[in-house]
């Protein structure tokens, strides 16, 4: 094959194959479609194991959920909106934390709370992948670190 026969095959198959390949549209559709609550959601969080998922308010009401009934398993009333949340000690324990400082730790077996207040002005915080330091960025940019497990 000489020269110009072969770079007119192999623009031929460049040309081709770029016909061929296509991208395919993707759909997705709910699994589930649940409403839980009245008022505007603001965050959800999951549970590691996937089995529940929380569901916070503006106004502060947090909805602990089953995910594969939509049933709830728990609500906390919080006294102001979360800022943030989450499920820890394999799933026993959901912490919640709002924008006014206050720290609750629901047992979710139990159904029993308990609460530590930190200073107001907590701009964002997070959980260590561990899930044993919770770390907060107060209002002069300062960073805070929490042992969750003292």
């Amino acid at each position: 094959m000489n020269k110009i026969n072969w770079c007119v095959a192999s623009s031929f198959i460049i040309i081709a194959s770029g016909f061929c390949a296509s991208a395919q549209n993707i759909y997705l559709t709910p699994y589930k479609k649940l409403s839980v609550s009245d008022k505007e959601i603001s965050s959800i969080s999951f549970s590691s194991d996937a089995a529940s998922f929380a569901a916070a308010d503006i106004k502060g009401a947090v909805s602990l959920r089953s995910v594969s009934t939509g049933e709830s398993i728990g609500k906390i009333a919080a006294p102001a909106s979360a800022l943030f949340h989450d499920f820890i000690n394999d799933n026993k324990t959901f912490l919640l934390l709002d924008i006014a400082g206050r720290l609750t730790k629901y047992n979710t077996e139990s159904k029993e709370s308990s609460f530590s207040d930190f200073p107001k002005g907590i701009k964002v915080a997070s959980l260590d992948p561990s899930q044993g330091y919770l770390t907060f960025l107060n209002k002069e940019n300062g960073i805070e670190i929490f042992d969750l497990t003292a």
